[in-house]
């Protein structure tokens, strides 16, 4: 799913947030599945397609968002480190 169509789910949601003058904050969200797909996405494309979702979210009205990277192991893990 497209960035710009994923925001497009909480229209309503953040037009609640802003009349209630409380923020809006995206919990939990990567770009897969939990551990991701093996050679679905690779660190590259998931950091471009995080920073594409993270700036859609912000221009839509979210004040927050949480990327879930889970662990080392992880596919779509954009911040390995090295042991």
């Amino acid at each position: 799913m497209s960035p710009v169509r994923f925001a497009g789910l909480y229209t309503e949601m953040v037009a609640i947030s802003q009349r209630s003058g409380l923020p809006l904050v995206l919990l939990e969200t990567n770009t897969a599945s939990c551990n991701g797909f093996l050679g679905l996405s690779d660190s590259m494309l998931a950091a471009l397609w995080n920073l594409d979702l993270g700036l859609q979210l912000a221009s839509t009205g979210f004040t927050h968002a949480m990327i879930h990277l889970g662990g080392q192991q992880a596919y779509y893990n954009v911040c390995v480190a090295n042991s």
